[in-house]
């Protein structure tokens, strides 16, 4: 089915087309620091960076401190579609995750985050009616990973969360001849259960450098999520301004044959691979393929196996320079995905660029980072609906001490 934007209205907040489909806008769900450099995450590791897209990365944890990390953005986008166009934007906080060490060889995170998100409005006409779709909502995501270290050079890590959510979209049949009957249908979704998710890391000494290998795996596994329906149905004429209700049907799905559908989630599948010297530089490559073909919720959506390959980088040109700008992170990134939605004679693609800069603390590794992601969301050939974005993301990661065992004289 295609999309069209429509007649177009003045928005604040961001109005996402294909947010229709599937979970909705799937959101990145790691750490802004690895947001910066291209979401370049599976084979990247760091002391004060929660790096949530492998939960083998925590055992780098510093064996006496914690650490928090926080991150806030605001997005702006364009909606293009032939000669109409349409703005928005919005401002959120993406995540809080805390880290901590729990022996030598254990250490274990835990965090809440947006999941995804359901957020459109657009109306076509297809004479002698006008559809009207609308939807709001989202899932969210409370996760704990664990992380241990097999060897030296190699750790595996095993993370579970329960998401959480509800998602509201309305469809509608409006007709401007009162001969004919409107038809309003709400659907109304409640999506709760377990997701899991394991990964490894492991790192070759190559003299002063590192070479990282990882993989991560989330499997699909109907009986840990449930998604309940309850449907609400309206026919009505319009009696000027106000609507006339000719029939209305309820239907919750509430006996216990069909109250819980099994929700079937895509399989991920991610691999990556980094050279690093430490303190330095790291540089990195991941790809992702994403099982979306298998994915089911209860609705009738088509969708199609995801891939994702992105590049990040990042620099620290001298960490005990007493020239404050070469102590700072400089990290830089590029991705191309082809997208899980399916429309007639067109495929979606999204591809952007990263860049940020972090700025450390005095005597401490609490670190202030900012980060600008520019995207592009289209059909092949630039058919369809376009979206163009900016998001600029402001991390805090406070690295605190929690124990330390005093030394006697």
């Amino acid at each position: 089915m295609g999309l069209s934007m429509g007649v177009l209205q003045a928005q604040q907040h961001l109005s996402i087309p294909y947010s229709r489909f599937g979970w909705g806008e799937m959101q990145p769900r790691t750490s802004a620091a690895v947001r910066g450099m291209g979401r370049t995450a599976y084979a990247y590791a760091d002391a004060i960076c929660v790096n949530a897209s492998n939960p083998a990365s925590y055992i780098r944890f510093d064996s006496l401190s914690s650490v928090i990390d926080a991150a806030f953005s605001f997005q702006s986008h364009v909606l293009y579609e032939n000669s109409a166009r349409q703005s928005g934007s919005t401002a959120f906080m993406d995540y809080l995750y805390i880290g901590l060490p729990v022996t030598s060889h254990w250490s274990t995170a835990f965090g809440l985050q947006p999941f995804s998100v359901v957020n459109y409005n657009y109306s076509r006409t297809e004479e002698p009616c006008t559809r009207h779709d609308q939807g709001t909502g989202g899932t969210y995501e409370l996760f704990w990973g664990n992380a241990w270290e097999i060897s030296h050079y190699f750790s595996v890590g095993l993370q579970a969360s329960y998401l959480f959510g509800t998602g509201n979209r309305l469809h509608e049949l409006l007709f401007d001849d009162n001969s004919y009957i409107n038809v309003k249908t709400e659907d109304i979704s409640r999506v709760r259960g377990l997701l899991l998710n394991t990964g490894l890391q492991a790192w070759i000494p190559i003299g002063k450098k590192k070479l990282g290998l990882a993989a991560v795996y989330s499997p699909s596994i109907p009986a840990l999520l449930r998604v309940e329906h309850q449907v609400n149905r309206v026919s009505y004429q319009l009696s000027g301004s106000s609507e006339s209700p000719i029939d209305t049907l309820a239907w919750s799905a509430s006996d216990k044959e069909v109250s819980k559908q099994r929700l079937t989630n895509p399989t991920v599948l991610g691999c990556g691979i980094s050279l690093a010297e430490e303190e330095h530089f790291w540089t990195g490559f991941d790809f992702t393929w994403t099982g979306w073909s298998g994915f089911s919720n209860g609705t009738s959506d088509s969708l199609r196996d995801a891939c994702r390959v992105s590049w990040g980088a990042r620099l620290i040109p001298q960490i005990n320079s007493s020239r404050y700008w070469k102590k700072m992170s400089y990290t830089f990134g590029l991705f191309y995905e082809r997208d899980y939605v399916v429309l007639p004679m067109q495929e979606m693609w999204r591809n952007g660029l990263t860049v940020g800069i972090s700025f450390p603390m005095r005597k401490s590794k609490t670190r202030v980072s900012a980060y600008a992601e520019f995207g592009n969301y289209r059909g092949a050939g630039n058919s369809g609906i376009r979206e163009q974005y900016t998001t600029l993301t402001l991390q805090v990661q406070l690295h605190e001490k929690w124990y330390q065992r005093r030394k006697l004289d």
